[in-house]
This record gives C-alpha cells, structure tokens and sequence, in this order.
C-alpha cells in the first residue's frame, strides 16, 4: 500500500510541475508578445530636468504650464529583442534618467534640411553597419515648461519646446529644434548637424568639431564659439561679448553684437 501511494504521489507531483510549467510558458510568451508590442508609458508628478545618454534616435518634447511629466517610447519594431527600449528610472524626485544603451555611432549621412524630413537618411553604428534614421526608437515627452535638458553621448533628432536651459554633450549626429531657451545653452558637437533655436535667454557655448549648421535668433548673454572643421554659426543678435576660436572652414554670421567681439 506504502508503494501504491508513493508511486502515485510522484506522478501527481510530476503533473503539477508540468501543468505550471505550461502556464508559465505561455505567460512568458504572451508578456515577450506584448514586449514587442506595447509602448511603454511613464508617468511622474513633476520632473526638472531631464537626463538622456547613450541614445540614437529622436525626441519630441512639449512643454506646458501643466505639472506633471509623461515618458511615452515609439517606433519599436516587432522584431526588436524585449530589452532594445531605453531605460528610464528617476535619478533624483525630481531627476528623469533615460540611458539608451546604444554604443556611439560612427556617424552619419548627411542629407539637404527641409522644414518636414529629418536630416540624415542613415545613421552608420560603430560596426559600420548603416541603418535609416525611422529604424531607432522615438521619445515622445510632455513637461512642464522650462524644464532642464541635459543629452549626452548620443544622436538626436526631434524638437523641443520651451525649456529653461540645455546641453548637448558629446553629440555625433544630430538635428534640433529649440523654441525658446529661457537660460544658457552648451552644445558640443562632434559630428554633423543642424541646430536652429529661437531666444536663448543666458549665455551661450560651442564646441564643434566636423560639420554643424546653427542657426540661432537672440542671445542674451556672452557667447563663445569654439569651432574646428566645417561650422557655420549664425544669429541676429548678441547683447553680451562674443568670443571666436576658428580652426578650419568656419563661418560666423552674427548681424549685431553689442558687447566686444575677440577673435583667436
């Protein structure tokens, strides 16, 4: 009898485990299914600034005078592994992280700027493979006005609203539109690019090595541009002092600069 139940313990055990691993299979099948999927979304009560790294891809920020702060990811392909989305977690409260987790590019193809196409037709990654630009992943932000930008190591493409200052650290490729820059603005540009900005309310900063379009209306501040290679850096006006360092092919094209202007 002690064997009888033995032998049929083990085979209602065996069942049990099979029976669970069956349904975690097809769990684990349908959350994989909906990785590829679903576009994440998070959201937070408020967010000051927002930290992006290691990224290629592009971004759309919009600004209000709403509190709160929504994180939406596009663009994801059906046949991307789970894990290709960036990702995001809260430096600080109030801090918003997002790493990319993309290795740096090698660079780009650069295309004319028109008002409604992106300006490169393929990014060429550090394996020289090359990919269009619609193949990497999009980051649709809304913030509350003013909030800080702070990008680095990355590629970039997209638009951002009002904001209250940037830095673009170490960009390759990139192609950006600013409306209104409430205090400074740092950009270091390794690569090509465009960038076009309205008002920057503070003072303003370039480094730029390869060949990069800035297209920029007031600065209310100093500005200093330090250029090597193929730049062209134009505004309507400078209230501060302008300092140039030019190496190479570079163009500065400022209408009026009512502070001292030093050239080096």
């Amino acid at each position: 009898m002690k064997q009888f139940y033995n032998k049929y313990s083990i085979r209602i055990i065996t069942g049990i485990l099979a029976v669970v691993l069956i349904v975690m299979y097809i769990w684990l099948t349908v959350f994989t299914q909906n990785a590829h999927l679903t576009n994440p979304v998070y959201t937070r009560d408020l967010v000051e600034k927002i930290e992006i790294k290691n990224f290629i891809g592009r971004i759309e920020l919009t600004t209000s005078d709403a509190d709160g702060f929504k994180l939406e990811y596009t663009n994801k392909k059906e046949t991307d592994p789970a894990g290709y989305y960036p990702l995001f977690k809260m430096g600080t409260p109030t801090i918003a992280t997002i790493d990319g987790r993309f290795e740096r590019v090698n660079g780009c193809e650069l295309q004319t700027q028109t008002s409604s196409d992106m300006a490169f037709d393929t990014i060429i990654e550090h394996d020289e493979k090359t990919y269009p630009i619609d193949s990497y992943p999009i980051l649709k932000i809304s913030a509350k006005k003013h909030v800080i930008l702070d990008i680095r190591k990355s590629s970039v493409f997209g638009f951002a609203n009002d904001i209250a200052a940037v830095k673009f650290i170490d960009i390759k490729c990139s192609d950006v539109t600013f409306s209104k820059i409430v205090n400074a603005a740092e950009f270091d540009l390794h690569g090509n690019g465009f960038i076009t900005a309205g008002n920057i309310g503070g003072n303003f900063s370039l480094k730029s090595t390869g060949k990069n379009i800035l297209n920029l209306q007031n600065i209310n501040g100093n500005a200093i541009a330090d250029m090597d290679g193929q730049t062209t850096l134009s505004a309507t006006e400078i209230t501060g002092n302008l300092i140039t360092l030019l190496r190479g092919d570079n163009s500065v094209e400022i209408e009026n600069v009512i502070g001292s202007t030093t050239e080096n």
